[in-house]
This record gives C-alpha cells, sequence and structure tokens, in this order.
C-alpha cells in the first residue's frame, strides 16, 4: 500500500485519501500558508504513520492529536532551538534526526523504536519505556551515561572516540553495533552474555585484544584499520579466530595476504 506523498498542495478529500493509503503520510514540503501540521487536521484520526521532511512545521499539538499514531520520522535536522513535544501514549517508533528535549521522551509507554542524534545523558534518563531497539547518531554523552531499556538491539554511529566502559545498560542488549568511529576502548568490560558485537567501520580498539572481549559473535565491516587486531588473534589462536569472528571477504583477503 503506497503512502501518501503531499508536495505543496493539500489533497482534496484529505481524510479518505489518509485512509486508502492505509494511514501512511509523508509530507515533503508544507502547502503555501501553513506554518504548521494544522492542515492534517481533517485526517488526525487516520494517520498512523507520519514522516516530515520539514521539521519547521512540526507542532506538539498536532502530533498529540493524531490519536492512532504509531510512527512518526522527521528527515531532517531541526531548525528550532527547542524541539517540540513528541508526547502521545499511542507511538512506538519515533527517528529524530536530533535530540528532542527530555521532557518530550516522556509519556511514550509503548514506544519500542527509538532512534536520534545527539542524544544527551538527560535525554536517556527520560526514556522509561521498555525499547526493543535503540539508534543512537552522534550522542553528546558526558562520562558514564545510563542507557534505557533495550532488549534486541543498540546501535550507536558517528564517533571519533567512543568508551564502551561508561555505558551502563540497564538490560543487556542482544546485539549492540557500533559504525562509524574512530577510537572504541572498554570493549573488554562489557557484560557476559552480549549475543553479538558489530564493529562497522571502526579505526582501532585501543588497547583491547579482541580475543578478550566477552562475546561469542564478532562480526567485522569494513574495518581495516583492525586489522593488526586481527593478526594478533590469529597468530595467538586460529582456531578461535575462525570460531567467533565474522568478517567481509574483502578482510578475510587482506589478512591471507598478509
Amino acid at each position: 500500500m503506497r503512502p501518501l506523498v503531499i508536495i505543496q498542495d493539500v489533497p482534496p478529500m484529505l481524510g479518505l485519501r489518509v485512509a486508502l493509503a492505509g494511514g501512511r503520510v509523508i509530507v515533503e514540503s508544507a502547502p503555501p500558508g501553513c506554518h504548521d501540521l494544522g492542515f492534517l487536521a481533517p485526517a488526525f484520526n487516520q494517520i498512523r504513520e507520519l514522516v516530515v521532511f520539514d521539521p519547521g512545521i512540526l507542532n506538539a499539538n498536532a502530533i498529540c492529536s493524531m490519536r492512532h499514531l504509531s510512527q512518526l520520522n522527521v528527515r531532517e535536522q531541526s531548525p528550532l532551538t527547542v524541539a517540540p513535544p513528541v508526547s502521545v501514549s499511542s507511538l512506538r517508533e519515533v527517528a529524530m534526526m536530533w535530540c528532542p528535549s527530555a521532557s518530550s521522551l516522556v509519556g511514550l509507554p509503548r514506544l519500542t523504536h527509538l532512534s536520534i542524534d545527539a542524544a544527551t545523558n538527560e535525554a536517556m534518563a527520560m526514556v522509561t519505556a521498555k525499547l526493543s531497539s535503540l539508534v543512537l547518531g552522534h550522542p553528546r554523552f558526558e562520562g558514564p551515561v545510563a542507557l534505557p531499556r533495550a532488549t534486541h538491539k543498540v546501535a550507536i554511529d558517528g564517533l571519533a572516540k567512543l568508551d564502551v566502559g561508561a555505558l551502563r545498560f540497564a538490560c543487556l542488549p542482544h546485539a549492540l553495533q557500533l559504525h562509524d568511529i574512530g577510537t572504541v576502548t572498554g570493549l573488554e568490560t562489557l557484560p557476559t552474555g552480549l549475543r553479538s558485537l558489530t564493529l562497522h567501520r571502526v579505526g582501532s580498539l585501543g588497547a583491547t585484544r579482541l580475543q578478550d572481549i566477552p562475546v561469542d559473535n564478532i562480526d567485522i565491516q569494513e574495518g581495516p584499520g583492525l586489522l593488526n587486531h586481527i593478526r594478533h588473534w590469529n597468530n595467538t589462536d586460529p582456531e578461535d579466530l575462525q570460531e567467533r569472528l565474522n568478517m567481509d571477504q574483502q578482510l578475510w583477503s587482506k589478512l591471507a595476504q598478509a
């Protein structure tokens, strides 16, 4: 079922159009003269999934009036210094390219998937729902940070350096995924029981040895900076390396040539 895409013009019989689109609405640009989401009012009760490319038109009252909204995705960074609240009890999935104010993350009891950029310690403390997936881009953590409950996956990307030892997991997820990070330290301090660790375009593990990471399944993708770590493990225990490490074919080839 194709979503209803709004580009400047408000379609006639909006509520019916949204219903026929299965409640999925993509707002690429607001109609002329519309400065918020109020133009969607005739379809508020039909909207279940909302994707907004222009965060300047976000309106807290409009969002909270969408009684059946379960997915909110804001695709561009907000030009606003204070993000509007998104608290609505029906929301299950929220994705934003900035971190909403910490108070905005209160009152989302059904939230299962959260993806935000520039997350702060305070914002993480405000998430009380039991998540399945937590995705954090370019977080701005200071010192130790208590992460909300996330049972399936925690993903972090876009940092020059990350100290995993400073992460306090409310519950241990099945998978930890680290992407585009220059240096990752503290992996040897991970609690036992993590099922898989993904290192995607990670430059270095500092002084940590791969074989000292307490994870049975380590997946390395596009990580030539980790070749020295892999070679050391290969020289000490090649059987353990083969059993616990997954790599893309390019890295296996480079290791074989070394």
